[in-house]
């Protein structure tokens, strides 16, 4: 009889793991179920984060590009418009020299002024010096 109570016990207890195990499977199985939508869901998610990605990359690209053409297109031109620059401070230098040098250099090597009229040395030298400074940069007193 005694053996007959503990195999009861250890039947009971054996039913009572067994439906407990059974519990906890179906409840994993219903977490596994959540897990799997989740996931797929979370899959979902990342490929449309990626497209955007992938749009929001291609509009940078595009807007880079467009700011490095205009940026080249804005040196390209600096560069033109300093080249003309330099050509027309060159070609008055190059005029005042013409004009004033032979003067120059007759004073330095005699120590004398050219036998010339005062006034038209005096002319030409304003007239070479005005086209000179003609080719300085204008100054914007603001």
């Amino acid at each position: 009889m005694i053996w007959g109570i503990v195999e009861f016990i250890v039947f009971g207890l054996g039913l009572l793991l067994f439906v407990a195990m059974v519990i906890v499977n179906i409840s994993l199985r219903f977490d596994n179920k959540k897990m799997k939508a989740d996931l797929v869901q979370e899959g979902i998610n990342r490929a449309i984060v990626m497209e955007k990605l992938s749009e929001v990359m291609a509009n940078q690209d595009k807007t880079n590009a467009s700011q490095t053409e205009g940026f080249l297109k804005f040196v390209s031109e600096s560069r033109e418009a300093a080249f003309k620059y330099i050509e027309e401070v060159q070609a008055a230098i190059n005029e005042f020299d013409r004009k004033v040098g032979p003067v120059v250099k007759y004073y330095k090597e005699t120590g004398k002024v050219l036998e010339r009229k005062p006034s038209e040395l005096v002319k030409e030298l304003t007239t070479a010096y005005d086209k000179l400074m003609a080719s300085m940069p204008k100054e914007d007193n603001v």
